[in-house]
């Protein structure tokens, strides 16, 4: 006998480092919260998708990857393919954005038959888990799926799944989908550290932070190495340049500190 309920593994990229929305607990547990609220499921965007939605009070160990925009939020992209075989897509976050309990949590699961439509599958069961939607809104507050998303399912872009929507349905959804998250961004994912070092003095002369400009700073990505032995050599020409770790690079630059939070 087929298993009702199982974890895919696309599902399975939403970890707390990643700048998707996630759940504190193990893949056991959330499958079988799941299957505890299985009953109160909701129809999907399509034929073989429901949303089964996790009670207020519950959502307390799920994190929401939502964030509202303000004035001079800064925005950051990337081309990368969501799983493996897929082609890249482009993605944006809000740089510096922090992930927030959520209020409402909706597990979103698809039916074997249309996940095997593209071969997308990771088991036998009749449904699999696939996605956590997790909202900083109240569950009233429907959050659609975002624009990129939608118009990759409904023209079957690489790893889209159809939508099987009418011309006058995609534009409803697309309107709709625009109209929410042209104020709003997902968090970007921790890529880990990053190396940059700063001139921060000559002949005992202290650069100060306003005076930087871009010969005043090296930025070595991942390589802390590169860094360091940039900082040593340049040391040998009278030149003092401090090496910072840092999570984003290029915002808020802290001389005084080697928090890498601090830029």
């Amino acid at each position: 006998m087929k298993e009702l309920l199982a974890i895919s593994d696309f599902v399975k990229r939403q970890t707390p480092d990643s700048e998707f929305s996630h759940f504190t607990g193990s893949w056991d547990e959330l499958l079988l919260l799941t299957l505890q609220y299985w009953q109160h499921q909701k129809p999907g965007y399509r034929e073989g998708v429901v949303l089964v939605p996790v009670p207020v009070g519950v959502p307390s160990r799920f994190f929401s990857n939502i964030v509202q925009l303000k004035a001079g939020d800064m925005l950051e992209g990337v081309v990368r393919a969501r799983q493996v075989g897929e082609e890249p897509r482009k993605s944006t976050g809000v740089v510096g954005g922090q992930k927030m309990p959520a209020v409402s949590v909706e597990i979103v699961c698809y039916a074997h038959h249309v996940l095997a439509e593209n071969g997308e599958q990771s088991s036998d069961a009749e449904w699999e888990i696939i996605s956590i939607n997790a909202s900083p809104f109240a569950p009233d507050v429907q959050v659609p799926m975002p624009v990129g998303t939608l118009i990759a399912n409904h023209f079957q872009f690489s790893g889209g799944t159809a939508t099987g929507m009418t011309a006058e349905q995609f534009e409803a959804a697309l309107r709709e989908s625009a109209t929410f998250w042209k104020d709003k961004a997902h968090v970007l994912g921790n890529p880990g550290l990053y190396y940059v070092a700063i001139f921060t003095s000559n002949n005992s002369v202290r650069m100060a932070i306003d005076r930087l400009r871009k010969p005043h700073i090296m930025f070595f990505g991942h390589d802390a190495k590169a860094a360091s032995a940039w900082a040593e050599q340049m040391a040998q020409h009278d030149e003092i340049w401090t090496v910072i770790p840092c999570q984003r690079p290029w915002a808020n630059l802290d001389l005084e500190s080697t928090d890498p939070e601090a830029c």
